[in-house]
């Protein structure tokens, strides 16, 4: 689930991983506030009919704080089919802040150091990838007259 005002986006996701093996499933949370780089919010690839003699939007340096986005995350365990739940102390838990940058319209790196809640969690976890939006593929294009 997520709602976006603006740039700002908010999202909670609930996980549900189930083994091959026993056929168990463990469950787990997401959640996190997330602030979307100005340069994403452009809108500089899309075209607006009747607005042709408008000129295109250009893009930010590669290397600005345009590019940048930011946010905080929350990530957890919520047990399993034997015992649903939230147990602090027997799972583990971990927040930390996320950095996403825009290199460009299409693909992003995101960075994200978190730090460990509960007793069981490892104390510091680094996670990093990389993104491609597919979103341009969605959207139909315009018959050219």
């Amino acid at each position: 689930m997520y709602h976006d005002w603006g740039r700002v986006n908010l999202t909670f996701n609930f996980i549900n991983e189930t083994s091959l093996e026993s056929g168990g499933n463990d469950f787990g949370y997401a959640w996190g506030v997330f602030r979307q780089a100005s340069y994403m919010s452009m809108d500089a690839g899309k075209d607006m009919a009747g607005m042709a003699a408008m000129p295109k939007k250009k893009a930010p340096p590669v290397l600005s704080l345009q590019r940048l986005g930011y946010g905080l995350e929350m990530i957890g365990a919520l047990g399993n089919t034997d015992q649903f739940g939230f147990y602090w102390q027997r799972q583990q838990h971990y927040v930390g802040p996320v950095f996403t940058y825009s290199v460009s319209k299409h693909w992003t790196v995101h960075v994200e150091a978190s730090f460990g809640l509960s007793d069981v969690s490892d104390p510091f976890v680094l996670r990093m990838g990389v993104g491609y939006s597919i979103d341009h593929l969605l959207h139909r294009r315009s018959p050219t007259p």
